[in-house]
């Protein structure tokens, strides 16, 4: 049994590179679900975040082992300027939303 029911991995992944895959590989190693989260989802193409989320999540599955199969759930999280309490709502809607958890208080990381 894991050490945590759920580890969450956010990232804006501009562009997912081997890091990126050693973080989501360490999570799954901590619990037994593993959710990634793409921020800056609503974000328009800029320097700073070149790639859509579609186009971001196609290079997280073209660069996941065969081992992983990316079985685990990849959502959009949206960026709230200046309003920190918004974006964290998400966060926790966000995995509220699919319950990858069993147990009544998960332990989450």
């Amino acid at each position: 049994m894991a050490q945590y029911d759920l580890a969450v991995v956010i990232g804006r992944f501009q562009p997912f590179h081997n890091g990126h895959l050693h973080l989501i590989n360490e999570a799954e190693k901590l619990a037994d679900k593993t959710l990634v989260l793409v921020g800056s989802a609503n974000s328009s193409r800029s320097i700073r975040n070149p790639w859509t989320f579609q186009e971001r999540l196609s290079m997280i599955y073209q660069n996941c082992p065969a081992r992983l199969v990316c079985d685990f759930p990849i959502k959009p999280l949206n960026d709230y300027f200046y309003n920190d309490e918004g974006w964290l709502e998400e966060v926790q809607e966000i995995i509220n939303s699919i319950q990858l958890y069993s147990v009544a208080k998960p332990k989450i990381i």
